[in-house]
């Protein structure tokens, strides 16, 4: 399996099976947070496995390919704004619902467009997919990608400030910390160029996947930890 395929299909692994476990977890108590929690993982994991697939068949059939980043825009902007209904209903849930829906309808409108843009992804001989975005579509999906992410990372850093557990500190501190690596890598794929600033965004982008499964499972590490010693 080629660089692209590997770090975006182990990716999609992880975060698909944590979202699973997560909307487990939301059936059985019923905690709204939960739900929004696991839509989250499974949009962007979603997107992860739409990638991933698209980098596979780039060689095959670069048309798919070419179809598939919209496509992983798409369930990953859902999967952010999902996100963003989390930190909405912590800190200013009476805001909550039109925030959401005015964030999910632009970021459906916003990637729809891109259904028009012809895309024309290749394949380095190394095996890094670079996916060709033209530069003004590139630097509005990061302009709008960069708004969204400080606009969550303002709420979780005040659920940080003011939850009074530790556990919960540490882990909204780590989703904060987890966002600025994925987010910052997941958007730097729409402006890369070169295949060295490709690995590059590829690794900061699996480097913060991996802080929030840290952050997923810190709590329920910390039980079992606790049960442990007693």
């Amino acid at each position: 399996m080629v660089p692209s395929n590997l770090s975006l299909g182990l990716t999609a692994i992880f975060l698909i099976g944590s979202g699973i476990w997560v909307l487990s977890s939301y059936f059985k108590q019923r905690n709204y947070i939960l739900g929004y929690f696991s839509y989250f993982l499974l949009g962007i994991g979603g997107a992860s496995a739409i990638w991933a697939l698209g980098s596979f068949l780039v060689d095959k059939n670069p048309g798919i390919t070419a179809l598939s980043y919209p496509i992983g825009l798409l369930l990953g902007g859902i999967g952010i704004t999902y996100f963003t209904r989390v930190g909405l209903n912590l800190i200013i849930p009476k805001y909550e619902k039109p925030i959401f829906w005015m964030f999910m309808a632009g970021n459906t409108i916003s990637t729809l467009t891109m259904f028009f843009e012809v895309i024309v992804p290749e394949r380095t001989a190394e095996g890094v997919v670079i996916w060709n975005i033209s530069p003004t579509r590139g630097l509005w999906i990061v302009v709008i990608g960069v708004v969204i992410t400080l606009f969550n990372l303002i709420l979780f850093s005040l659920e940080a400030a003011r939850v009074k557990n530790k556990i919960l500190k540490i882990r909204a501190i780590l989703i904060d910390l987890a966002l600025v690596f994925y987010m910052g890598g997941g958007l730097a794929h729409n402006i890369v160029e070169t295949e060295t600033q490709t690995i590059l965004a590829d690794v900061t982008t699996a480097f913060g996947a991996a802080i929030l499964l840290v952050a997923v499972y810190l709590q329920t590490l910390s039980r079992k930890v606790g049960k442990s010693k007693s």
